[in-house]
Formats: structure tokens, C-alpha cells, sequence
């Protein structure tokens, strides 16, 4: 029964996403987001998400290592989107299944393989908590210190004009330290105090978390934590917690109220927050890649830490590449996890990034079983997030999910079971 309620919300969400870009996406939001149904293809792409759904359900039916929300994440985010759009734009099927096997493959693997001997982290506690509050410092004194208290702002509506204010007073060190601060740092605060109750603290990580956006506006920073407080109670408090059916059904949700208060007030900017930034546009934006690179040289990591000796094939970025193949501009297109690996390999792209990506997730698995799963659930889900629309090498260091691995080893260091000190 548990796993037929698990079933159906996966279901009813690809159809309402279906539902959604034939009404609204793709009569709303330009030539980028079209409708070109292949009605065998339709069918390929049912059959493929009901397929992928039963697995889903017996590998997911009980969490018990934070790599699970990792999974979760790239499924209800990418990999079931991907699906919507495949089916909808007469896309390659090929392409679809090496991503499906693929990510079958990962989380079979991760769930299976057994956990890894980590070297212990005794001693370590006092200097990692002084690196933490160093960073800390390092970002919220430039933030302040570069104008961050006068361009604070809370409006949706104008979150790009505050953005590039930030942009044009960043630096290369930021780049990497804003994330890791505001996706790992708060987020592990924020975890630790609702956890274990600390209303105090809990309000000190909100408003930090609140700061930080509302001085560079990117609205990652604003949602991080709902989503962290949902997980955090959710796993403590349940132990028949199920994220992947939650987050099924809050989707569904989240879709029919934006599209809802789009037809009460004539706005689409929740639709197009929502709805075909956070589903569609990664999808599509993978099939771009595909359909690039299926005629055109691989990079083979000529763009990535290799590049020092490897040759890059082309005088411009991959992003820029494919944003002026699928749009006629040069912007940067990032994509996820599966268009970055097809860029460097083709298909086998997708198998190696995969086999990588089982590797990395068993050692998180291994560095956090003296966690509560709660709180490295929390700490690695948000950093989980940017496998959606960044390359991998790029989430495994800028968007933090290396730097999150480290937070949760060194916090194994706590004694957290015992006292509530941090």
C-alpha cells in the first residue's frame, strides 16, 4: 500500500506537467519552449516513467543514507522532466534511456554497494568550527562592506537588477564562498537548531539566511530553507517519512497555485519561477546539449580542471556554445549533470558521470553514519539541487557539494547524541 502511494503522486505529477506546458508553457514563453508531439514517442515516455516509477518505489521505500535525497532531487527535478519533455518535443529516445538506465543504475548502486572505512575525525572539531565562522566573516563583511545593507531587497519582481549590483562587486574567491555560506554553512546551523529545538538559533539562521538573499537576490538563498526545515522535521518526527512522495505532491501543488493565481491576477512570473524555470528549462536545456553535441566535437574535460592539457575545441565556452545553438545568443547555458557528461563523452558521458556520481554518494553515505539522518540529509540536499543545472565538477566544488561533504565529516566530530553544544 505504502508503495502504491508512492507510485501514484509520481504519475499524476508527469501528467500535470504534461497538462501544464500544453496549456500554458508553451503558448506563453517563446519558441524555446515548443509543442511538437510525436505520439509514439508520447506513449515511450509513459511506458519509460512508469518503468522508472516502480523502481523508484522499491529502491526509495525507506531512506537510510543522505545520498537517498540526492537521488530524490535529480529525479523529481530532472529526471521525470526530462521525460514531460522528450514526449512533448519529439525528442531522442536514445538520449532518454542511457538517462534513465543511468540513473536507475546510480541508485540501485548506491543503495546496494556497502559503505566505505573513512579515516575518523577526532580532534578535529575546534578548527573546523573556526574555519566555519572565518568564512562566515569573510562573506557577510564583504557583502556589507561593498554596499550589500543599501541594495537589500525582498521583491521578486526585480531580483535581476540587485543581482548584477552584486556581480559588478564580486570576486573569484566569492564565487565560491557566497554558496558554500549560503547553501551549506546556514543550512547545517539551521538543521542543528531545529533538530534539536533551539528556537533561538533558529531564528539567527533565518535571519542570516534572509540577509544573504536579500543582498544578492539569488532566490536559491530564500527557498534553501523550507526545504531544509520540511526535511529536518519530516525525518525526525516520521518514521515513515516519504520525501520523494512529498515532493511529488508538493510540485503538484506548487504548479496548479502559480498557474492558479495566474489566472486571477494576469502574472506569470510564479509560473515562470515555478513552473518553467525550476522543471522545464533544465530539461530542455539538456536536449540542447544533446542535439549540439550529437553533431559536434566532445570536449573530454578540455573545459574543466584538465583543460591545462587538453585542447579545448572551441574559441568560445560550452555555455555560450549551445545558448548560441539553441537561441542565437551567447548567454551562459549551464546545463545538469546529463547534457555536461554527453558534452564531454556522448553517451558514454553518461555512464562514466554516473559511475562517478555512485562513488561520491557512497562516500557521503560512509562519512555521515554517525549522523542523525535529518540533519545530512539537510546539509547535502540543497548543494543535491545544482546537479539539476550545473556540470558536475562545477556542483562538486562551487556549488559546495564536496564542501557540505566535509561539513557533514567534520560534524561526525560533535558530540551530538549526548549534548547540544555547537
Amino acid at each position: 500500500m505504502a508503495r502504491i502511494r508512492t507510485f501514484i503522486p509520481i504519475v499524476l505529477f508527469r501528467v500535470l506537467l504534461d497538462l501544464i506546458y500544453v496549456l500554458f508553457i508553451s503558448k506563453n514563453f517563446g519558441a524555446s519552449y515548443y509543442l511538437d508531439i510525436n505520439n509514439q514517442k508520447l506513449v515511450i515516455s509513459y511506458a519509460l516513467t512508469i518503468v522508472l516509477s516502480i523502481g523508484v518505489v522499491n529502491i526509495f521505500r525507506t531512506i537510510k543514507a543522505p545520498s537517498s535525497i540526492t537521488l530524490i532531487l535529480l529525479l523529481v527535478f530532472l529526471v521525470i522532466p526530462i521525460q514531460s519533455v522528450y514526449g512533448l518535443t519529439n525528442q531522442s529516445t536514445l538520449f532518454v534511456i542511457n538517462i534513465l538506465l543511468a540513473y536507475l543504475m546510480t541508485a540501485i548502486a548506491v543503495t546496494k554497494l556497502p559503505t566505505i572505512k573513512i579515516v575518523g575525525t577526532k580532534g578535529i572539531f575546534g578548527i573546523g568550527l573556526y574555519v566555519l565562522m572565518l568564512i562566515t566573516l569573510v562573506v557577510y563583511g564583504y557583502l556589507i562592506a561593498t554596499g550589500g545593507l543599501q541594495r537589500i531587497n525582498f521583491n521578486l519582481s526585480i531580483v535581476y537588477e540587485v543581482r548584477d549590483e552584486y556581480n559588478e562587486k564580486s570576486f573569484g574567491l566569492l564565487g565560491y564562498l557566497l554558496p558554500w555560506q549560503a547553501h551549506v554553512i546556514n543550512l547545517l546551523f539551521l538543521s542543528h537548531a531545529v533538530y534539536f529545538k533551539r528556537k533561538k538559533m533558529i531564528a539567527v539562521a533565518l535571519v542570516m539566511q534572509l540577509l544573504i538573499f536579500g543582498m544578492t537576490n539569488f532566490k536559491s538563498f530564500l527557498f534553501a530553507p523550507l526545504l531544509i526545515i520540511v526535511l529536518t522535521i519530516g525525518f525526525k518526527k516520521y518514521k515513515d517519512f516519504n520525501p520523494l512522495s512529498i515532493l511529488s505532491k508538493l510540485s503538484m501543488i506548487g504548479i496548479v497555485v502559480s498557474y492558479a493565481y495566474y489566472l486571477i491576477y494576469d502574472d506569470i512570473q510564479y509560473v515562470s519561477t515555478f513552473v518553467r524555470r525550476l522543471f522545464f528549462a533544465p530539461a530542455h536545456i539538456h536536449f540542447n546539449y544533446f542535439n549540439f553535441f550529437i553533431n559536434n566535437q566532445y570536449v573530454y574535460l578540455s573545459n574543466s580542471l584538465f583543460s591545462s592539457f587538453l585542447e579545448y575545441p572551441y574559441s568560445v565556452g560550452v555555455t555560450r556554445l549551445v545558448s548560441a545553438y539553441a537561441t542565437g545568443k551567447e548567454y551562459s547555458m549551464n546545463s545538469g549533470i546529463y547534457g555536461d557528461a554527453f558534452a564531454n563523452f556522448g553517451y558514454a558521458g553518461i555512464w562514466i558521470f554516473s559511475i562517478v556520481l555512485i562513488i561520491v554518494l557512497k562516500v557521503l553515505d560512509s562519512i555521515a553514519q554517525k549522523l542523525p539522518l535529518p540533519i545530512s540529509i539537510s546539509i547535502i540536499a540543497i548543494p543535491s539541487m545544482a546537479l539539476v543545472n550545473s556540470a558536475f565538477f562545477t556542483v562538486m566544488l562551487t556549488h559546495g557539494f564536496l564542501f557540505a561533504m566535509i561539513c557533514i565529516w567534520w560534524y561526525s566530530s560533535t558530540k551530538y547524541t549526548k549534548s547540544r553544544e555547537l
